[in-house]
C-alpha cells in the first residue's frame, strides 16, 4: 500500500512541474506578443544600422543634374554624396531672349539644358540718355527705346559730358575759408567744400602763442580781415630741459604731480612710454618738489635709472616698489630724506644708492637695509 501511495506521489510532481513549465512558456509568448510596436521600430532600425556600419568607399557616379553641375559620388551600400569642386563639362550658348525682360538674353546649358537669363548680355535694343541721377556726381539713367525699363551707367556722370559743373559761390565761415563749390545741374542741390582752394589768406606765425602741451608748438594766426582763426604750427618755441623742466612754461619732463600750497608732490608718470634715466626735477611752477608721493612708480619697470634732487625730504611707501629693472638710484641730498614702508620694496638685488659723500642720516635703521655708496656730486 505505501508502495503504491509512492508511485502516485512521484507521477504528481511530474504532472505539476510539466504544467508550470506550459504556463512559463505561455506567459512568455504573451509578452512577446504585447511588445510596443514603437520598441520593435527601433530594434529595426538599430539592427539595420548595425548591419550597415561600415566605411563608405566612394565612386564617381557622374554631375548632379542641376547648374553647375558638381560632381557625385556613390557607395556600394546605396549611400550617395555631392562633393569635390570637379564640374561636367558643360558649355552656355545664346539661345533667345528672355520673356520676363527682353533686354537680356538667354544662355543654355549643353550639358542639362537647362536655360538661364544673363545680365551681363543685353539685347540688340536700342538703349537711351534719359537723365542723370539727382544726387551728385549725377551718374547717367540710361533707358530702353521700347519700354520703361532703366538703368544706372556709372561710368558715366552728367559732369563728364559736359551737362552740369561745379562752381565756387562762397567761402566757409570758419577759417582757412575753404570755398564751397555747388552744382548747376537743374534741380540738384549739391555742394561740397573744396580743401585744396581757398581764398588768399595768410597764416603769421606768433612767436609769443605757443601750445599748452609740451613741446610748445607756435599758433600761427589768419590775416584774413575779420577772421580769429588760429591753428597749431610746425614751428616750435624756443625751449630747452633744464634739470627736467622746460625753460618756458616749467611743466615737468616725465613725471605728473599735485601742487600744494608751500610744495609740489610727485605723482607718477606723464608718459606711458617712457624708459630709461627718470629725473625727477627740483622746482615745478615755482615750488620746490619736496615729496614723492605713494606708490608713485610702483610697478613701473622701464625706469633704469633714478636722481632725486636734493629738495625731496619724503619718499612716501611702494613709491618705487615692485621697479624690477631699476638698477641705479642717485638721491643728490645731503641730509638723507625720510623713506616709509617698503619705498624700495622688491627691487633688484643689484641695485646701488649713490648720494653725496659728506652726506648725513643714511646710516639710519630705515635705510640699513640698503648698499649706499658715497661718492663726489656736483651741484
Amino acid at each position: 500500500m505505501i508502495k503504491k501511495y509512492i508511485i502516485f506521489a512521484f507521477i504528481l510532481s511530474i504532472v505539476i512541474v510539466l504544467i508550470a513549465c506550459s504556463t512559463t512558456k505561455s506567459n512568455q509568448e504573451n509578452k512577446d506578443e504585447n511588445k510596443d510596436e514603437s520598441e520593435v521600430e527601433i530594434e529595426k532600425i538599430v539592427d539595420e544600422a548595425l548591419k550597415n556600419e561600415h566605411e563608405h568607399v566612394w565612386i564617381e557616379d557622374g554631375f548632379q543634374e542641376l547648374h553647375p553641375h558638381r560632381q557625385k559620388f556613390k557607395c556600394a551600400c546605396g549611400a550617395t554624396a555631392v562633393m569635390g569642386d570637379k564640374t561636367a563639362d558643360f558649355t552656355m550658348t545664346i539661345v533667345g531672349v528672355s520673356k520676363e525682360h527682353p533686354h537680356y538674353m538667354i544662355e543654355e546649358c549643353s550639358y542639362c539644358h537647362q536655360q538661364f537669363v544673363n545680365e551681363n548680355l543685353k539685347t540688340e535694343l536700342k538703349w537711351v540718355l534719359a537723365g542723370y541721377q539727382k544726387e551728385h556726381p549725377h551718374y547717367a539713367i540710361i533707358k530702353c527705346s521700347q519700354c520703361d525699363y532703366t538703368y544706372i551707367e556709372y561710368n558715366t556722370t552728367a559732369n563728364s559730358r559736359g551737362v552740369c559743373k561745379m562752381v565756387s559761390t562762397t567761402c566757409e565761415k570758419e577759417h582757412p575759408h575753404y570755398l564751397i563749390f555747388e552744382c548747376t545741374y537743374d534741380g540738384c542741390d549739391y555742394s561740397f567744400v573744396d580743401k585744396k582752394i581757398t581764398q588768399e589768406f595768410e597764416m603769421e606765425v606768433n612767436d609769443d602763442n605757443y601750445s599748452i602741451a609740451h613741446p610748445h608748438y607756435l599758433y600761427s594766426e589768419c590775416n584774413y580781415d575779420g577772421c580769429n582763426y588760429s591753428e597749431q604750427s610746425d614751428i616750435t618755441a624756443d625751449w630747452q630741459w633744464k634739470d627736467g623742466v622746460c625753460s618756458i612754461c616749467g611743466c615737468a619732463r616725465y613725471v605728473t604731480y599735485d601742487t600744494n600750497q608751500n610744495n609740489i608732490t610727485i605723482t607718477g608718470l606723464i608718459d606711458g612710454d617712457f624708459s630709461g634715466e627718470l629725473i625727477i626735477p627740483s622746482v615745478l611752477e615755482e615750488k620746490p618738489v619736496e615729496i614723492i608721493g605713494f606708490s608713485a612708480f610702483n610697478g613701473n619697470n622701464n625706469i633704469h635709472s633714478l636722481l632725486i634732487p636734493e629738495t625731496v625730504n619724503l619718499i612716501e611707501d611702494n613709491a618705487f616698489e615692485n621697479c624690477n629693472n631699476l638698477q641705479t638710484i642717485f638721491i643728490q641730498s645731503e641730509v638723507a630724506p625720510h623713506i616709509e614702508f617698503n619705498t624700495f620694496g622688491n627691487l633688484s638685488a643689484e641695485l646701488r644708492i649713490f648720494v653725496p659723500i659728506d652726506a648725513l642720516g643714511y646710516d639710519l635703521p630705515e635705510w640699513e637695509q640698503y648698499f649706499i655708496e658715497y661718492i663726489y656730486m656736483e651741484k
